[in-house]
């Protein structure tokens, strides 16, 4: 078993590593702060969860944490 193994090793395919989806909390920051930035949010403009969760597809809880 153990040679079967170390044969193996040589010609291993390479994977790329799995990364890890960002949390709702993350995309809904990268969202805003992108509509921020890209000035669909105006400055002095009025950031209601409601609306923000609701515009994301998401509860209110990743967009006010």
């Amino acid at each position: 078993m153990a040679r079967n193994r170390k044969a193996r090793a040589g010609n291993a395919v390479r994977l790329d590593k799995v990364s890890v989806p960002a949390s709702l909390k993350d995309q809904a920051y990268l969202a805003i702060k992108g509509a921020i930035l890209n000035l669909k949010l105006k400055p002095g403009e009025a950031l209601v969860e409601n609306d923000l969760a609701e515009q994301l597809g998401i509860s209110k809880t990743p967009v006010r944490t």
